[in-house]
């Protein structure tokens, strides 16, 4: 017997924008935030997360990002604690590739990894405009910025969390690491969010080159992998942003969560014990499901699938979108059993 899978909702934000988009899911959006914060009592939750958005919204005031009142407007529309330190929370492990397909459209396989439950039954696809023109975004109720998208006639692309940069060795001190980095960003950057970035790609880039540069060249906040992949058999190029240069690579790849060139100093974000090993067999899985030109998400296995999978896309520049939700059954060690699913998008209509 074949599972039933809802599908993928999809909303038009194109006239309302992303206010009305809110207004209009906002149960959605308050279910997905009390999901993600389950584990804590409410009566420590909010307050932490009132303190937690104040100090998100000071610091986006000051980043480079076009789109902090996006994110002040989202939480007074939505009306509930979270959403500045949600839209503040970056992406967890990814794995995404791009290589021609067989009609020599570059064709983006692209896995976002969570530790939060109920993101993969969340999962919306927005239809959003810029002045470049229309385009599809993956994402959440209540987020401002982009993680994966296509925007037809263009091009696509997706963020993957760069590695973490080391000042100490071990497990032990990694919070350590990790909690300066986050002080530093919050103290003295003033570069853009980069999922704001890739959102205003999409809204004011109107070809793939424009899109490489514009990522390559504005300053971020924090390290990112930029994959993106426009419409002619050699346009896809990935863009590594250490927090001081970018890297950039053209033609097909495959990335996780570590650098192409791996240094000792940068510990790559994982899945497994070992991260490094882990993120070259997601790799290679990729490499290979790229020469055997899979689709229909036939690619989509151990380690690229995982507990923390939560969604998994095949896009490409046409408008050819494939998105699958997934979520992790009590006792599983992957998150093997899809919960939602939409097929192929036509063209923004």
């Amino acid at each position: 017997m074949q599972t039933y899978m809802p599908a993928v909702p999809v909303y038009d934000a194109r006239e309302g924008g992303l206010l009305a988009y809110a207004a209009a899911r906002r149960d959605a959006a308050r279910g997905l935030r009390d999901g993600c914060f389950a584990p804590a009592p409410a009566f420590l939750a909010t307050p932490v997360l009132k303190a937690a958005d104040a100090i998100s919204m000071r610091w986006l005031n000051r980043s480079a990002s076009p789109y902090a009142q996006d994110v002040e407007a989202l939480s007074h529309v939505l009306g509930f604690a979270g959403v500045p330190s949600i839209n503040m929370g970056y992406q967890f492990g990814c794995t995404t590739g791009a290589s021609p397909g067989s009609d020599g459209v570059p064709l983006m396989r692209r896995v976002l990894d969570w530790p939060l439950h109920g993101l993969g039954r969340a999962i919306e696809v927005v239809k959003m405009r810029g002045a470049a023109g229309d385009y599809l975004n993956v994402t959440w109720p209540g987020a401002a910025g982009v993680l994966t998208a296509t925007a037809p006639g263009r091009f696509c692309a997706a963020i993957n969390q760069a590695p973490l940069h080391r000042r100490t060795a071990g497990s032990v001190l990694r919070l350590a690491d990790m909690a300066r980095h986050l002080r530093n960003t919050l103290r003295d950057q003033t570069g853009w969010p980069p999922d704001h970035l890739l959102r205003y790609a999409f809204e004011t880039c109107r070809t793939f080159e424009d899109a490489v540069k514009l990522l390559c060249r504005e300053p971020v906040a924090r390290p990112v992998i930029y994959s993106i992949a426009g419409t002619r058999e050699h346009e896809m190029a990935l863009i590594e942003r250490d927090g001081k240069t970018a890297r950039l690579f053209r033609g097909a790849f495959a990335t996780a969560n570590d650098w192409q060139h791996s240094h000792p100093r940068w510990e790559p974000r994982g899945c497994a014990s070992d991260k490094r090993r882990d993120n070259f067999e997601r790799c290679e899985l990729m490499r290979r499901a790229q020469v055997a030109d899979a689709r229909d998400f036939l690619w989509l296995a151990p380690p690229i699938l995982n507990a923390r999978t939560r969604l998994a896309v095949e896009m490409n520049a046409l408008g050819e979108l494939h998105v699958q939700g997934y979520e992790r059954a009590r006792g599983d060690k992957t998150a093997s059993a899809a919960t939602q699913t939409l097929t192929t998008l036509p063209a923004l209509v």
